[in-house]
């Protein structure tokens, strides 16, 4: 089995693992560990690659979720046994359960209650971002298992940078403050501030959020669909509770 580099949040205490994998071209040549076939690997080689990734994480391949984005604010309540879930986000309440959160560009949020032990994993590009899908994963946590604002512990993964993420008025005008014109046509996108003060304004304080700043454009680490277009892989953010 190949390595996978991994690169992991500092935010969770250990009966939480959790992190994004990285692109790892080295190791899987020629477009790197991928979750999500897109449009350069098969079915069958990105099922060896989830596989990897359970044996990294000493989980039954069968206790990993991944979900297929739709680019919305759906968030669906994810159980044992299930495979593939058409949303944008999922919560759990049950151990040894990985949420795969697919990602190549787009941020992924990571939150844990640490009181009622449930966990969330929500993919928020700049759709799900002007649909404030965050607080939305919030408000389901609540829901779903009594999850107060105030007992969570969030992690924003890398995602597009501030000085690289280039977007036009229809993606622009959702986020007037956060971002910067660049010309006519042109903006650059902070992508990270408006899920930020989605979070704090749910109540969650801000040194429980802990925010990763790596550009996933501009770092040859990570995979990204602006840098690589449909040569582009599609990397994890995960979240699993221990027994």
């Amino acid at each position: 089995m190949n390595k996978i580099d991994i690169l992991k949040p500092s935010i969770f205490p250990e009966e939480i693992t959790a992190g994004i994998t990285l692109a790892n071209k080295d190791n899987y040549p020629p477009f790197g560990f991928c979750i999500f076939p897109g449009k350069i690997l098969t079915d069958s080689e990105v099922e060896s690659h989830r596989s990897a990734l359970s044996n990294l994480l000493q989980v039954p391949r069968k206790r990993m979720i991944f979900q297929k984005q739709v680019h919305t604010d759906g968030i669906k309540e994810v159980n044992f046994g299930e495979e593939i879930t058409a949303s944008d986000g999922m919560i759990s309440n049950q151990k040894e359960l990985v949420l795969n959160v697919t990602v190549a560009d787009c941020c992924g949020i990571l939150i844990f209650d640490k009181v009622n032990k449930a966990i969330a994993a929500l993919h928020s590009g700049w759709k799900g971002t002007s649909l404030n899908i965050a607080s939305k994963g919030v408000r389901l946590l609540n829901e779903k298992y009594g999850s107060k604002a105030e007992d969570l512990l969030v992690w924003l993964s890398p995602c597009a940078g501030k000085d690289k993420y280039e977007v036009e008025w229809d993606v622009a005008k959702y986020f007037k403050k956060h971002v910067t014109q660049l010309n006519d046509k042109k903006y650059l996108l902070d992508i990270r501030e408006p899920i930020l003060e989605q979070l704090i304004n749910c109540g969650i304080p801000k040194d429980q959020i802990e925010v990763n700043h790596d550009c996933t454009i501009e770092d040859d680490r990570f995979h990204s669909y602006r840098g690589d277009k449909e040569q582009s892989g599609r990397m994890s953010v995960f979240i699993k509770m221990e027994k």
